[in-house]
């Protein structure tokens, strides 16, 4: 009988050599808010998605600049409170517009790990007050 434990990695997309490095180099330097791991360790859904589409922008030409923004256009989706704070932290704390941001930097440990987030950005955020106030009691969302 199989082990239904057993899972067996599938060419779903097929790589060049130079494809390939191009993904691992990049998976290996990108990050996600929800762990502490590189995509290249894909220890979650999100890893494995964005590990998926590097793989995809690759095969479709994609440069590393290229990949490194798309990267950061997922994870802005998939993190939304996390990436609009980064893009005000930037913004108040290193007079840098969102859209001269280096992907490259955002995605990496300092900015996309949950833990270098708290450090870089949601405790500079706090200390400067800069968000809302969370207001306790029940509200209809809006």
């Amino acid at each position: 009988m199989e082990n239904p434990c057993l899972i067996l990695p599938l060419n779903i997309v097929e790589l060049t050599p130079e494809q390939e490095a191009l993904v691992t180099k990049i998976a290996k330097n990108t990050y996600r808010p929800c762990c502490n791991n590189s995509t290249f360790f894909q220890d979650c859904n999100h890893g494995s998605a964005l590990l998926g589409l590097l793989q995809l922008g690759a095969t479709q030409g994609l440069t590393e600049d290229e990949l490194y923004g798309e990267a950061l256009a997922f994870n802005s989706f998939w993190f939304p409170d996390n990436y609009i704070q980064t893009a005000l932290y930037f913004k108040a704390v290193k007079n840098i517009d969102w859209e001269q941001v280096d992907a490259r930097v955002v995605m990496g440990k300092d900015f996309s790990t949950g833990s270098g987030w708290y450090e870089n950005v949601s405790k500079e955020i706090k200390l400067l007050d800069l968000m809302p106030k969370e207001r306790n009691g029940s509200s209809c969302g809006v």
